[in-house]
């Protein structure tokens, strides 16, 4: 029989206190032990996850065991020191005895450290049973930790351009640990505006890098890290215009190295100021020194190379008389040939006022240009005026107040005195020639062309009238301009009135005085002549077609072109020739009204004259009739004649309301025995009582032969 003993039985539970619980013991038979162990998941890759394991022990002998341990080694073979009990859950029939074929599960849960995260092992622990009668049975778990390393890096420039040399841009990184591994060693280095492009002529790149100081260098996984750097633009990086563009790498001992860049605008400012100014504004001596001065500013941001600088000579068609105003070294300050910004390069030059300066009175004008290799040239100019007083006087008369005809003759007069202090050479006189285009203006003979002051010279010219200006209507004023060498031009004109006398007449004559048929064609001719003293324009003729108070439908007579010189004017005396035909209506005819139609004739610079034409219509109004019948005898009554009436127009006129009585073998023959004879009178009814000239009418009659 079994043998009941009392033996310590450990609880295996981790953090229970060691209880002794009584066993029953077989001790016959095969004592076998097993255990299992299994985890929730195979893999982990965050920190805070929690990892179940369970764990199975058997009984896989045939003896019931007694005092069951179960322990786990916690990631630790080496060091029991930590192991751990797993929580029994389930015990079998509860009687504290792993029967033959029963099975009790333990569990135990593990929460993943950050460690285990960074250390990147799999997580492996080994799980022992045991009994007092068997020796100990392990089995292990391993769940694989995936290490997901990364990082990403932002980086900002606290401006987004720049204009000037010293202006400090601030960069800011800021680095974050985007992956589920503690990052070590993170370090930033920015290239300082010179990427390493692979160029091996350019050296290495990255011996000029600017590491960056870090807020800290290790980084839990969501955590960030900042630094940042401070730029001062050179007047470098302001002359190249090229934007800034510098790039950060980050990179830890975990992660493969990421970049970002920021890039902040170049604005270039290219500019240059040029001032000429002289030491004195009027000269009045020959021998005279005007000392010139030229200032080049540059007032950009950009520095400035090849900087040069000439003056015209006063000849600004003349470039070979150009000359270098004489540079002032010390003006460069630092030395290097480049106008820095905001430096100020000085020149001179000295001009000796010659004799022939102060006899041309031309005020003495230079221009000086100066150039960049970066920008477009610039100019400034100065005036030095020549105190002088040269003066002349001209006075211009005509022989005549008015003109009214073409060919007349105007003699004009020109009288020039020096009113200066300045004997004046090649004194000219010009007309206008009432024009203002120089290319027809006339030069006046003088009696001299040099004058001393308060002397006078004369000249005259004599001008033909033209139709033109007697067309024009307008005053003859032409401007004489005096002129030389020494003085400013001065003029004077003179004005002769014209007079316009404009006239205009019209006769219109038909060839034909009566008419008196319809189809008869009238033909009317027009003669207008320009009867005053100015060419006619936009002359125009129109006929009423007898209508007055209807213009719609007025006619235009038709123009023998060969009456025209050719030039579409109507010129004083020219006579002009126009046609038209009137072909005559049965209306007119019948109306009688002698045919009356005006013409009137217009230009632009007349007012209408009209003339009229009359012709009369003769009317001959007449008809005939002619009476037949249908039988020339008779001889019974009875029978029946049909009579028949012909009605023909045989006038000019048209016939209205045509009429046939028959006297019904009764006339009208004044004897007053037989009474009034027209009261059995018969009205034949006709096919038309209106007859056109020419036309015939028809009736008819049916008479019954009676005995009487």
């Amino acid at each position: 029989m079994p043998l009941v003993i009392m033996v310590p039985l450990v609880a295996t539970l981790k953090n229970l206190p060691t209880q002794i619980l009584p066993a029953t013991v077989n001790v016959e038979g095969t004592p076998a032990i097993g255990v299992t162990k299994t985890a929730d998941v195979t893999s982990v890759n965050a920190a805070e996850q929690v990892i179940t394991y369970t764990y199975t022990v058997s009984n896989d002998g045939d003896v019931p065991l007694t005092g069951i341990t179960l322990s786990d080694d916690n990631f630790t073979p080496a060091d029991t020191g930590d192991d751990f009990h797993p929580t029994l859950t389930d015990d079998g029939n509860g009687d504290e005895i792993l029967d033959v074929d029963e099975s009790w599960t333990y569990t135990a849960t593990y929460t993943v450290t950050q460690a285990d995260l960074d250390d990147g092992s799999d997580l492996v622990n080994f799980a022992t049973a045991d009994s007092n009668e068997t020796e100990e049975k392990k089995d292990d778990e391993t769940v694989e930790v995936l290490q997901q390393p990364n990082l990403a890096v932002v980086k900002t420039a606290d401006i987004t351009e720049v204009q000037v040399a010293g202006t400090d841009i601030t960069y800011t990184y800021t680095v974050t640990n985007t992956g589920n591994q503690t990052l070590t060693n993170v370090t930033v280095m920015d290239d300082n505006f010179t990427p390493d492009d692979g160029d091996a002529t350019n050296g290495d790149e990255t011996l000029d890098d600017i590491p960056i100081a870090l807020s800290s260098t290790t980084l839990a996984p969501g955590e960030t890290t900042t630094g940042s750097y401070t730029y001062t633009v050179t007047q470098e990086d302001i002359n190249s215009g090229a934007d800034l563009v510098n790039v950060a790498t980050a990179d830890s001992n975990e992660t493969e190295k990421k970049t970002d860049d920021a890039k902040v605008d170049v604005l270039q400012d290219i500019d240059f100021l040029l001032l000429k100014t002289a030491n004195i504004n009027e000269v009045n001596t020959a021998g005279q020194v005007i000392t010139y001065t030229y200032t080049i500013e540059n007032t950009g941001t950009v520095s400035l190379t090849n900087v040069s600088l000439i003056d015209n000579n006063f000849t600004p068609d003349n470039s070979n008389d150009d000359f270098d105003p004489e540079f002032v070294p010390s003006s460069d300050v630092n030395g290097n040939e480049v106008l820095d910004v905001g430096e100020t390069w000085e020149y001179t030059y000295s001009y000796t006022v010659t004799q022939d300066d102060i006899d041309s009175g031309t005020a003495l004008v230079n221009v000086a240009t100066a150039d960049t290799e970066e920008t477009d040239p610039k100019t400034d100019n100065e005036t030095v005026t020549i105190d002088q007083n040269p003066n002349l006087s001209i006075l211009k008369e005509a022989n005549v107040t008015e003109v009214d005809a073409a060919g007349e003759q105007i003699v004009y007069t020109y009288t020039v005195k020096n009113e200066g202090n300045v004997t004046l050479e090649n004194v000219t006189v010009t007309d206008d020639n009432f024009t203002t285009d120089d290319g027809d203006d006339i030069p006046i003979t003088l009696s001299s062309t040099t004058l001393a002051p308060g002397e006078t010279t004369t000249g005259s010219y004599t001008y033909t009238v033209t139709q033109a200006d007697i067309d024009s209507g307008a005053d003859l004023v032409n401007v004489a301009i005096a002129d030389s060498d020494q003085t400013e031009p001065t003029e004077d004109d003179e004005t002769v009135d014209v007079i316009q006398q404009p006239s205009l007449s019209i006769l219109k004559e038909a060839d034909v005085s009566i008419v008196s048929t319809a189809g008869q064609v009238i033909t009317y001719t027009y003669t207008l002549k320009n009867t005053g003293n100015q060419s006619l324009t936009n002359v125009t003729l129109s006929d009423d077609n007898f209508t007055p108070t209807n213009p719609g439908d007025d006619l235009n007579p038709t123009f023998d072109v060969s009456s025209d010189n050719g030039n579409g004017i109507l010129d004083v005396g020219e006579i002009w020739k126009y046609t038209a035909t009137h072909t005559v209506t049965q209306a007119e005819i019948d109306t009688g009204a002698s045919l009356v139609n005006v013409a009137t004739a217009d230009s632009e610079e007349t007012e209408p004259q009209k003339d009229n034409e009359q012709v009369q219509i003769f009317q001959n109004p007449s008809l005939s009739i002619l009476k037949e019948a249908d039988v020339t005898e008779v001889d019974a009554a009875g029978e029946q004649i049909v009579y028949t009436y012909t009605v023909k127009n045989e006038g000019n006129v048209t016939l209205e309301n045509v009429t046939v009585t028959d006297d019904n073998f009764t006339p009208d023959d004044e004897d007053a025995t037989n009474g009034d004879e027209t009261l059995d009178d018969i009205s034949i009814t006709l096919s038309n009582r209106t007859l056109a000239p020419g036309e015939t009418t028809t009736g008819s009659y049916t008479y019954t032969v009676t005995q009487a």
